[in-house]
């Protein structure tokens, strides 16, 4: 089985109307040379010149190093506290799902006079300066969080505070003032806001209007609850920038300004690399092609953007809009207004936004008719940082094609030529055929499937003797350079392909392709292109279905993340956010009897050999307590359900309805948590919202899943049901908000929820470091389920799954992008970091004893926002991040290999030993971790190799070999293999340790 790829038809329709000269593939004729990094196009370094970061808050020490105030808890070392005596208020440091956090209760009526306000200083700032604030925030009592910039009496005026909670200097009736105040809006989900606030502006028409400030008063910004309830900081970051230094240096460079600011304009080859199609959305419901029929008004074929397929059956789920995500750009002079505008014909109807993170800056509604023919979209919006990534998201009903994009600085109410469109000098871009980006080392180098499709698109005035230049960088900070094609001004477009070099011992991993076009003078013209592709070894399920294998991911049912996935060494799926609406029954069942299902998507998942673990779980409001509450949130659909026997049938329809696809069924999600296991919401005296949470829970739950054994029984006796759903934690509950691990599991054990169970399942996220004899992975297993854990055997009294954890939550960050991210100076991300705490990660959950492991998540990406919290393997743009290639090196080795012991090799190294399974093969291999990778290995490989009689192989962490000639054992994750009986003295003789 091959991927599936969709061939372009451009290719051949492009000859004739264009008159393409095709240009064989080139063949890399160039040896692996030092890495030597092109000029960066981002003006990052012109911003970090003229910005300076004021405050950026650090929630990771234990709260006994925080300052302790006299009857109103901890704040972080560097906080202050300027909420008044009168103001009733109590601060901690808090953890959730392994993420530290600072927690702020307030209650009592807050005024004015008596406002909660944790406050950070930031001295004193110079009329002009921008400053920029980046907050990270959440609120589960529903109350708005104030953030507010106080400003001191005088510019002798010494702000401060005390621990002690007994005088502050500075107070908020009588010696500061409010001179900036936002609310941010209540969300029980974490919500990234940025605002923009400019001190004393000079006199600028362009400018926004901003309070008047009298520098060089002392400044502080306070946070707080802005009514009774709570609020939790995740994050906090203050930047300013001196706008004169800013607006001096660029003049001095090429980043004053431009006609069109975007890197990509045209789609010859469909879509661009970094370019995104919704999360949601499948490539073969919606092939995002170039249309060589519909040339657009550039000249060039359009992209096609075709109206998804109609549900096949009556019952079957309507698909939605589809979005499509430009590539980021920048914004350089981002006090100025600006104007996006794109050519659109067809049938259709929705909005065009312009977008950073997930705000949207402007919204430009859309209605085309196919009478229309091309149609100019025009939308104007204000910037509001130049550190931001901006990006457009075009948003449709229905079917439409686009060509002729462009951003630029102006205003049509005094440019009128402003939306027109306008070509870059040269534009390129690239393509690879598979939906995964991925080729696999066993495949010729000569197959299509290792073949980089380019596209030059250049105007008449190209100089003379300008050149398309490409090179492909590996992780290791080597290049090789490929073929130069010489352009002229009457051959454009121009395509062609290239074979992607090997990198003798440095095979595996990320290769990021970059292409230019450059004058005989070595002037750079245009925005350079990159796409970043992978070649691993094929995993060693590819083609059919690994029941056995423990690696387990949560994706949606869309056929890229699937090739992905398997490509990567993935054999299960959780279907639980990414693809419980193909399976909850929140969506299959919105009212009592109409039924309402998804079996493509279903389809999607089983096509490429990913066994399904399907979960039992959400309820329609009908049988619910939704129906008396009302609608809040997306956590509707996690109500307990009060109407069992439709509960039971529910069960019985799904299950019996996917018996031959889904064999594995999971009872709920995290019910020992009240956001997805309550049976009613109320408001107290105070205003504050409470999800109802019974004491009862736990056997409330058992009941529940015993229920849904019978009913999945009854559907099927072979189905395999899973349940307990539990964490780590010990100690009592928090009454109405939740239950520790240890007391879960006692009291679901105890009400009889493993009757007719399969396996137990639990939740895994940390942050701390991990690999060693009696970490937390073995702590929290123990707490998880030391009350049905055997003491004589140490096992559980049922096997374990983790279905859902990670240790890498904010973590895997851009990928090993280079020139596509505009702000980043000349930065990359090789993913070491992320890797090796992946892996530890991975390894020793499964030497903990869990038969599978489903980390979380490969759906969380879309706002180029650097990274939601949950995301894994894949980089902010959907595709794989370097880590993946990691995690393929692991899956790879350990794929139908069991742990059997971890052996101590030195002091700050461990190995965790996996046997193979198969009689045939007596394959072995050893993780070996290091407990501090700060500090320099005391293991030689040089000892480890000449002691050894066994002929061992020895990998890095994206399963290259290791240098012979290395010495000191790499600070991140690597592998040892070899053959034959496995004793602890192969590891270790060559070392003190025994």
């Amino acid at each position: 089985m091959q991927f599936i790829v969709f061939h372009r038809p451009l290719a051949v329709c492009f000859l004739l109307p264009l008159l393409i000269r095709s240009v064989v593939a080139a063949v890399p004729t160039s040896a692996p040379e030092p890495y030597i990094p092109e000029p960066h196009v981002g003006f990052g370094k012109l911003v970090s010149q003229a910005a300076t970061t004021r405050f950026r808050s650090d929630f990771s020490p234990p709260a006994e190093g925080w300052i302790s105030l006299s009857g109103r808890g901890y704040l972080p070392a560097g906080w202050l506290d300027l909420t008044p005596l009168s103001g009733k208020v109590h601060y901690s440091r808090s953890v959730f799902d392994g993420v530290p956090m600072f927690h702020i209760e307030a209650s009592g009526t807050l005024s004015e006079k008596n406002a909660v306000r944790a406050s950070i200083p930031l001295g004193t700032l110079s009329p002009g300066t921008i400053c920029k604030i980046r907050i990270r925030t959440r609120s589960t009592t529903g109350s708005p969080v104030s953030l507010s910039i106080l400003a001191g009496e005088s510019e002798n005026h010494s702000v401060s505070g005390t621990s002690k909670k007994t005088t502050n200097d500075i107070s908020t009736s009588d010696r500061a003032s409010v001179i900036w105040h936002q609310t941010i809006p209540a969300g029980i989900n974490w919500k990234e806001n940025e605002f923009i606030w400019i001190a004393t502006p000079p006199p600028s028409p362009a400018l926004p209007p901003s309070p008047s400030v009298h520098p060089p008063r002392p400044l502080l910004i306070a946070i707080g609850p802005e009514r009774s309830g709570s609020c939790d900081i995740f994050d906090l970051v203050v930047e300013t920038i001196d706008r004169g230094r800013f607006e001096t240096a660029l003049d001095a460079t090429r980043h004053a300004g431009g006609d069109n600011l975007l890197p990509t304009t045209r789609f010859p080859l469909g879509l661009p690399p970094r370019w995104l199609l919704d999360r949601t959305t499948s490539d073969d419901d919606v092939p995002l092609q170039a249309d060589a029929h519909t040339p657009g008004p550039s000249g060039i074929p359009s992209l096609h953007i075709p109206r998804p397929p109609p549900p096949s059956a009556p019952d079957q789920a309507a698909s939605g809009p589809v979005s499509i995500e430009s590539s980021p750009f920048a914004i350089a002079r981002f006090w100025q207004p600006h104007t996006a505008s794109l050519s659109i014909r067809g049938e259709a109807t929705g909005t065009l936004r312009v977008r950073s993170g997930t705000r949207t800056i402007a919204t430009q509604r859309l209605s085309i008719a196919p009478s229309d023919g091309w149609k100019r979209l025009v939308t104007t919006f204000s910037p509001r940082t130049p550190n931001d990534e901006y990006y457009l998201q075009l948003t449709l009903n229905g079917e439409a094609w686009i060509d002729a994009l462009r951003v630029a600085p102006g205003d049509p109410k005094t440019d009128r030529a402003i939306g027109d469109y306008v070509p870059p000098e040269a534009e390129v871009t690239l393509s690879f055929p598979s939906p995964a980006r991925v080729i696999f080392a066993d495949e010729p180098d000569d197959a299509l499937t290792s073949r980089i499709s380019w596209a030059v698109l250049t105007s008449p005035d190209l100089p003379a003797g300008s050149i398309l230049r490409a090179k492909v960088v590996n992780l290791y900070d080597s290049q090789v350079r490929l073929p130069d094609t010489l352009l002229t001004a009457t051959d454009s477009p121009r395509l062609g392909t290239w074979i992607l070099p090997r990198f003798p011992g440095q095979e595996f991993g990320a290769h990021r392709i970059e292409a230019w076009v450059e004058t005989p003078k070595g002037i750079r013209i245009g925005t350079p292109a990159e796409i970043v592709v992978y070649r691993l070894q094929r995993p060693r399920a590819w083609g059919y279905d690994a029941e056995n294998s423990p690696f387990g991911i949560h994706a949606t049912p869309v056929v890229r993340h699937l090739a992905m996935a398997k490509a990567i060494g993935i054999n299960w799926v959780r279907l639980h956010d990414a693809g419980i609406n193909t399976i909850g029954w929140y969506f299959l069942e919105p009212e009592r009897g109409r039924w309402s299902f998804n079996d493509k998507a279903i389809r999607r998942y089983r096509d490429q050999h990913l066994m399904i673990l399907g979960q039992l779980g959400t309820a329609p409001a009908w049988a619910t307590a939704l129906q008396q509450v009302g609608p809040s949130d997306w956590l509707d659909r996690y109500y307990r359900p009060q109407d069992l026997d439709a509960f039971r049938n529910y069960v019985r329809t799904v299950a019996t309805r996917y018996r031959q696809q889904i064999r594995y069924w999971e009872v709920w999600n995290e019910p020992w948590l009240a956001s997805f296991w309550k049976s009613g919401r109320k408001i107290d005296a105070e205003g504050r919202i409470h999800n109802v949470y019974d004491k009862d829970s736990p056997a409330a739950y058992a009941h529940l899943t015993r229920l849904a054994v019978d009913a999945a029984h009854q559907a099927d006796p072979a189905l395999h049901v899973i349940g307990v759903n539990t964490k780590p934690g010990t100690g009592a509950p928090r009454p109405g908000r939740s239950f520790s691990g240890e007391d879960w599991t006692r009291q679901v054990a105890a009400a009889g929820g493993l009757e007719g169970l399969a396996a137990m399942s639990w939740h895994l996220y940390i942050t701390r470091n991990i690999g060693y004899a009696n970490d937390w992975v073995e702590i929290s297993r123990k707490q998880a389920f030391g009350p049905v854990t055997d003491p004589q055997t140490r096992r559980p009294s049922l096997p374990v799954w983790m279905t859902e954890g990670s240790a890498v939550q904010r973590m895997t960050g851009r990928g090993f992008y280079y020139q596509s991210l505009p702000f980043p100076d000349a930065t990359d991300d090789h993913g070491l970091k992320v890797s090796d705490q992946l892996l530890r990660y991975v390894t020793t959950v499964l030497a903990g004893g869990s038969e599978k492991i489903f980390l979380y998540s490969m759906h969380k990406y879309g706002f180029f926002d650097d990274g939601t919290s949950f995301r894994v393997l894949v980089s902010e743009d959907g595709y794989l991040h370097p880590s993946a290639a990691a995690f393929s090196a692991l899956a790879w080795r350990l794929e139908g290999k069991r742990f059997t012991q971890a052996v101590q090799v030195t002091s700050d190294t461990r190995a965790y030993v996996f046997r193979d399974s198969a009689s045939t093969s007596r394959e072995w291999t050893a993780v070996l971790i290091r407990k501090d990778e700060s500090t320099p290995s005391t293991l030689s490989l040089r000892d480890l190799r000449a002691s050894s009689a066994d002929s061992l192989r020895f990998d890095d962490i994206f399963g290259n070999p290791l240098p012979v000639d290395r010495n000191t054992a790499p600070s991140q994750v690597f592998f040892v293999t070899g053959t034959g009986r496995f004793s602890p003295e192969i590891l270790t003789r060559s070392t003190n340790l025994k």
